[in-house]
């Protein structure tokens, strides 16, 4: 979940929150290029920067850019998987 959160000022400021495991808001970690990383999907990753450009960006091709990760990651564990199965 991103979310922004009020600051003291009268702008907003955008965080990055994620769920904690007990069902609190908790600050996100981004990476060195400011993506957010998702502890559900493996691989998955989303620029929060996208969220606030306007133009919104292709939706298709930051999914595709998303996902691809997702995908090689997905099947190197299952390549793992397979090796230790034999």
């Amino acid at each position: 979940m991103l979310a922004p959160l009020p600051t003291e000022q009268k702008a907003y400021l955008p965080q990055r929150l994620k769920m904690s495991d007990e069902g609190f808001l908790i600050p996100a970690t981004l990476d060195a290029k400011g993506c957010f990383h998702s502890s559900v999907l493996p691989g998955f990753w989303i620029n929060p920067a996208w969220l606030g450009q306007t133009p919104l960006p292709n939706e298709q091709i930051t999914l595709d850019e998303s996902l691809k990760n997702s995908f090689q990651t997905l099947h190197q564990a299952l390549t793992r998987f397979q090796k230790n199965q034999s």
